[in-house]
C-alpha cells in the first residue's frame, strides 16, 4: 500500500519518468496510478472498481500501442447538441453511453451498452491532437487543434478528480493524427479509419452507412434503431409509431365522416397525430445516423486480425482524407 502511494507521488513529481506496467487481465496497467485516488493514496474500493472495468476491457490488448500503459478507466456519456437533447429526452443515455480509458499516450473512447459491454467500435484522442484538455463540472472537455470542442459528461466526481491529477502529468505535444481530432480505429486490423468512408482502407471491413439508417428509419417503425443494433429503443419507437399511426387513421376516418358537424376539433386531432409520427421518424433518423458516425461493423462479431502487434499504426494518406471529407489541417 505504501509502495503504491510512493510511486504515485513520484509520478506527480517527475511526469517524464518511465511508467512501471504490470499485466492485469492481459492489459498493461500502472497499478500505482490506477488503484490510488487523486491524492496518491491507495484505496481498496478503487482497485475493486477499476478491476471490474478492466474485465470489460479485455478486448483492448491488440489496440494498445507499444509501451502504452493504462492509467484510469471510467464511464460517461458523449455530449449531445441542444437539438439532440430536445428531440430525444430519455433515449440519450443508452445512445451516448461509453467507456473512457486514459493511457500514457491518449484517451480511448469506447461506445458501450447499459451494462458497459463493447459494441465493436473504438476511437482515440491522441494528446498531440489537443490544444487543451480540462475537467469541468460533471465532465471532460477536449479542445482540439482543429478548433472543434468535444464534451464527455456524467463522469463521477472521484473519476473527475483522478483524471485531473493524471492530466497534469501528460504533455499535449508529440504524435498527432492528420485531422487533429478524435479518430476511429478499425476493430479488425486496428488501423485508423477515414471519416465518412464506411469501408476500412486496410482490411476492407464494411461498416453500416447513414443512407441505410435513414431509409430504415423512414420506412419501418423503429427500423433505424434496429439497424444500429439498439433493439430496446427500436421496440419502444415501433410501439409509439404504430400507436400514433392507429390514432391518425381513426382520426382521419372520423374527420371524413363528421366533417360537417365538428371539423375544427377533428382536424386538430389528425394534425397532432401526423406531427407525432413525423417527430418519431425524424428523431429515429437523426440518432441512428449519429450512431453511424461511430463506425458500426456490418458483422455483429469481428475478430481482431493483425500481422504484427501494432508496430505501425500510421494514419491514412492525407489526400485520401481530403477526398472523403476530413478537415483540412
Amino acid at each position: 500500500m505504501f509502495e503504491l502511494s510512493r510511486k504515485m507521488f513520484e509520478l506527480n513529481r517527475n511526469p517524464v519518468r518511465q511508467f512501471c506496467a504490470e499485466e492485469i487481465y492481459g492489459l498493461p496497467v500502472d497499478s500505482a496510478v490506477m488503484f490510488s485516488n487523486h491524492k496518491c493514496i491507495y484505496k481498496p474500493r478503487i482497485e475493486k472498481r477499476q478491476r471490474k472495468l478492466l474485465r470489460k476491457l479485455v478486448f483492448l490488448a491488440p489496440f494498445l500501442l507499444p509501451g502504452e500503459v493504462i492509467f484510469h478507466a471510467t464511464c460517461g456519456y458523449q455530449s449531445a447538441s441542444f437539438v439532440e437533447q430536445i428531440l430525444t429526452g430519455f433515449a440519450l443515455g443508452p445512445i451516448k453511453r461509453a467507456l473512457l480509458v486514459i493511457t500514457s499516450k491518449r484517451i480511448l473512447h469506447i461506445p458501450a451498452t447499459y451494462r458497459l459491454t463493447y459494441r465493436g467500435s473504438i476511437s482515440q484522442i491522441m494528446f498531440g491532437d489537443c490544444r487543451e484538455i480540462r475537467v469541468g463540472f460533471s465532465g471532460l472537455f477536449v479542445n482540439y487543434k482543429s478548433g472543434r470542442t468535444e464534451r464527455f459528461r456524467c463522469i463521477n466526481r472521484a473519476s473527475r478528480k483522478k483524471i485531473k491529477a493524471i492530466l497534469k502529468t501528460v504533455s499535449l505535444e508529440g504524435k498527432a493524427d492528420a485531422t487533429f481530432e478524435r479518430t476511429h480505429i478499425c476493430p479488425r486490423c486496428t488501423k485508423l479509419l477515414i471519416k465518412d468512408c464506411y469501408t476500412c482502407p486496410n482490411c476492407g471491413l464494411k461498416f453500416k452507412t447513414r443512407s441505410w439508417a435513414a431509409l430504415f428509419s423512414i420506412i419501418f417503425p423503429g427500423g433505424g434503431y434496429f439497424y444500429i443494433r439498439r433493439p430496446l429503443l427500436g421496440i419502444m419507437a415501433a410501439a409509439s409509431e404504430l400507436l400514433f399511426a392507429l390514432l391518425f387513421t381513426v382520426s382521419s376516418i372520423v374527420f371524413i365522416e363528421n366533417y360537417a358537424e365538428d371539423p375544427k376539433n377533428l382536424a386538430q386531432a389528425v394534425a397532432i397525430c401526423a406531427i407525432a409520427i413525423v417527430y418519431q421518424k425524424l428523431t429515429a433518423s437523426l440518432f441512428s445516423c449519429k450512431c453511424i458516425d461511430e463506425f458500426i461493423p456490418k458483422k455483429r462479431r469481428v475478430e481482431v486480425k493483425i500481422e504484427k502487434m501494432n508496430t505501425d499504426r500510421s494514419a491514412p494518406q492525407f489526400e485520401d482524407m481530403l477526398a472523403t471529407g476530413w478537415r483540412s489541417i
